[in-house]
C-alpha cells in the first residue's frame, strides 16, 4: 500500500502535505504566524533578470534523450512571513536533489543568498533561511531552485517575505524543568545499508504499526508531519523533550502495512531524518543463586558521593523496603496511562546495590532518580518501548544526575541512539548490560552503542558468566552472580545476569567522577583503564573487556573544599 502511495506522488509531482490527516490521528496545526501590521509596507520583490536556465537554454543544445521533465515549485509555506533563522517548505514536482543543485533567494536587485538544505526529496524541501544582514525585514524575495550561483532551474514565481522583528522567531515551547530545544540539527544518521543486518520483525521485539521519529525541534517536527502525511502515514503520539533537545513523534503505520515496509521507504524518502520502529527492550536478569560482591576493591566511608545524583531506568522500585529507609530516592513512571507495570522485582533488586544500606548498598548517601519504564504484557511480558526509554533519559538529564544505569537491552534503535548522543554531549556517563545472548548472541543495544560503558558479569571465582554475550563492544567486567540483593516486601535473594553486574560499574563511575575526574571522559576512561584487574587474554578482549573493575581509591565524604583540592591534583 505504501508502494502505490509513494509511486503516485511522485509520478504525479503533486505533495498533499496539508491534507487531513489518516483517520484517528490528532489534529496537529503548524504555528500561526502573525500578520504585518497595517502600516508596515511590504516589499516585493523586483520581477527583472530572474529567468530558469533551463527556460533559457536553446533549443538545440538539449540533447534529444533528455526526458527528465524541468523541476517545478507549486508552494512554499509558511505563506505569509517567515523570519530570520526559520525553515520553509517548499513543494511541487521533480526536485531531484544533487551536490550541484541548491536552493536560493533573490530579491531581483543584486542581492543573492543561499539557503542551508535540511531536507530533500522529489517532491519538497526543507531549507532555512540565514540570519544574514543581507535578509531585510520586511522585504520580499523570489525562491528557487539553482546549480552554480544564480543559474536557475526551476520556475521563479514563488516568493517568501521576511518577517519584521515584532514577530517571535522561535515557535518551539520551552518546558517547564527549564530546558530547551535549541540544541542545533542532529547529526547524520546511520546509512540504510548499515541498518539492514537488524532487518525489522513484526513480533514481540517491536511495538506494531508504530514508527518513532527524532527531530531536532517543534518545527522540523511539524514540517516532518506534512511529509509522511503523503506517504500514508499520521502522527500517533509528538512529545517534546527540552533536555535533550528533541522532539519524539510516534507514527501510526497504515492498517494492513508492515513496520519494516514504511521503514524502507522513509529511509529512501528522508535519508537524513533519524527514524527506526518503536522497539521493545527486556531486562537483562537470569535466575537467582548466591554470592557477595566483594572483588571490585569498593573502598568507602560513610558520607561517600553524598550530593551525587544517579539516575536508573528500570522497572519501578519498592522504596519502603528496609534496605530504602531515610534514602533520597525519587521515582517517576514514563509508562502511559492504563498500562500495567512490570513487578518491582528488578528495580528494587538494581537500586539496591546502588543505594540501599548495608550490607548490600555501595552509596547509601547518594541521591537516586529511578525512572520506571518497564510493563507487564499480556500477564507474563516484561519489557518497555524506545519511546518510554527516552522519555526517561530526558527526565534524567534533566535532573542533572552524573551516571545513568541501565540494565535493559534490545536491538538497535536510532531514536534511542539520538537520545544517548544528546545525553552524553551533556556530560553523562551510560552505564548499561552486555546482555545476556550467550557467546553467539547479538550485539544488545544501548550498551553496544559507542560511548556507553558495556558491562558482563563474572562469577566468584572470576569466571565468565556462561550466558553473557561476547563482543568488541564490552567495556568491563564486575560481579553479576550470585549477587545478594533486595526483593520487594523487605525481602532478599541471590540474582545472577549481567543485569546486576551493571551497579557495580556505575557506583565506581559516579565514586571516580565525584572525587575528581569531573566531565572530562577521556580522563576517568584512562584512570578506570588503568585500574582494572586484567583478566582472559592481555588487553581488551571480547570477553572480559579491559578486566574486572577495580575501585581507584577511597571514596569519602567530601566537602567542597577538599573536592575542590582533589580535582586540581588530579589535573
Amino acid at each position: 500500500m505504501l508502494k502505490v502511495i509513494a509511486a503516485w506522488i511522485f509520478a504525479t509531482g503533486i505533495l498533499t502535505a496539508l491534507a487531513a490527516p489518516a483517520l484517528g490521528a490528532p489534529a496537529i496545526t503548524a504555528p500561526k504566524i502573525a500578520p504585518h501590521p497595517a502600516s508596515t509596507t511590504v516589499i516585493k520583490p523586483a520581477s527583472r533578470i530572474l529567468i530558469p536556465q533551463y527556460q533559457a537554454l536553446p533549443t538545440s543544445t538539449i540533447p534529444s534523450t533528455v526526458t527528465t521533465p524541468a523541476p517545478a515549485i507549486t508552494a512554499v509555506n509558511p505563506a505569509d512571513c517567515v523570519a530570520k533563522g526559520e525553515t520553509i517548505i517548499l513543494q511541487g514536482s521533480n526536485l531531484l536533489t544533487s551536490n550541484a543543485h541548491s536552493i536560493a533567494i533573490d530579491d531581483g536587485n543584486g542581492t543573492h543568498i543561499d539557503l542551508l538544505t535540511n531536507r530533500w526529496i522529489g517532491t519538497s524541501i526543507t531549507a532555512t533561511v540565514p540570519d544574514d544582514t543581507r535578509v531585510q525585514e520586511g522585504a520580499g524575495y523570489w525562491v528557487a531552485m539553482e546549480t552554480g550561483h544564480g543559474v536557475w532551474l526551476s520556475n521563479i514565481d514563488r516568493s517568501i517575505t521576511i518577517c519584521m522583528a515584532t514577530k517571535s522567531s522561535d515557535t518551539r515551547p520551552t518546558p517547564a524543568g527549564g530546558g530547551s530545544l535549541l540544541e542545533g540539527a542532529l547529526p547524520q544518521p546511520p546509512s540504510a545499508q548499515s541498518l539492514q543486518d537488524a532487518a525489522i520483525k513484526e513480533d514481540a521485539t517491536v511495538e506494531p504499526g508504530e514508527v518513532v521519529i527524532a527531530s531536532a525541534n517543534m518545527n522540523e517536527a511539524q514540517q516532518l508531519q506534512q511529509v509522511v502525511q503523503t506517504m500514508g502515514l499520521a502522527v500517533k503520539r509528538r512529545t517534546p523533550l527540552g533536555n535533550l533537545g528533541l522532539v519524539v513523534s510516534v507514527l501510526r503505520v497504515p492498517k494492513g502495512a508492515m513496520v519494516a515496509d514504511a521503514l524502507g521507504q522513509l529511509r529512501q524518502a528522508m535519508p537524513n531524518v533519524w527514524l527506526d520502529a518503536n522497539h521493545r527492550y527486556q531486562l537483562q536478569a537470569g535466575g537467582e543463586a548466591r554470592y557477595a560482591p566483594r572483588t571490585i576493591a569498593w573502598n568507602s566511608r560513610a558520607g561517600c558521593g553524598a550530593g551525587l545524583i544517579i539516575g536508573l531506568v528500570d522497572t519501578a522500585v519498592d522504596d519502603t523496603h528496609p534496605l530504602f529507609k531515610d534514602k533520597a530516592i525519587i521515582q517517576r513512571s514514563f509508562l502511559a496511562a492504563g498500562i500495567e507495570p512490570a513487578p518491582m522485582k528488578h528495580g528494587t533488586a538494581t537500586a539496591s546495590i546502588l543505594v540501599g544500606g548495608a550490607p548490600v548498598g555501595l552509596m547509601p548517601d547518594v541521591q537516586l532518580r529511578a525512572a520506571g519504564v518497564f510493563r507487564l504484557r499480556n500477564n507474563k511480558e516484561v519489557d518497555t518501548t524506545a519511546e518510554w526509554v527516552v522519555a526517561a533519559l530526558d527526565w534524567l538529564v534533566g535532573e542533572k544526575v552524573t551516571v545513568i544505569n541501565l540494565s535493559l537491552g534490545g536491538p538497535r534503535n536510532l531514536l534511542v541512539e539520538a537520545a544517548v548522543r544528546r545525553a552524553m554531549k551533556k556530560g553523562v556517563v551510560i552505564v548499561a548490560a552486555a546482555g545476556n545472548g550467550g557467546a553467539g548472541g547479538a550485539p544488545v543495544y544501548l550498551a553496544a552503542q559507542p560511548g556507553v560503558i558495556a558491562v558482563t558479569a563474572v562469577d566468584a571465582n572470576l569466571k565468565p558468566y556462561k550466558r553473557a554475550n561476547r563482543g568488541d563492544y564490552i567495556a568491563y567486567a564486575a560481579p553479576g552472580v550470585d549477587v545478594w540483593v533486595a526483593a520487594p516486601g523487605g525481602d532478599g535473594v541471590y540474582a545472577l545476569g549481567t543485569s546486576y553486574a551493571v551497579p557495580y560499574v556505575t557506583a565506581v563511575i559516579a565514586a571516580t567522577k565525584w572525587y575528581g575526574a569531573g566531565n572530562d571522559r577521556a580522563a576517568l576512561d584512562n584512570l578506570l583503564q588503568s585500574k582494572v584487574k586484567d583478566l582472559g587474554a592481555p588487553g581488551r578482549d571480547n570477553v572480559f573487556g579491559w578486566g574486572l573493575i577495580q575501585m581507584p581509591g577511597e571514596c569519602v565524604r567530601l566537602t567542597k573544599a577538599s573536592r575542590g583540592k582533589s580535582k586540581s591534583k588530579r589535573r
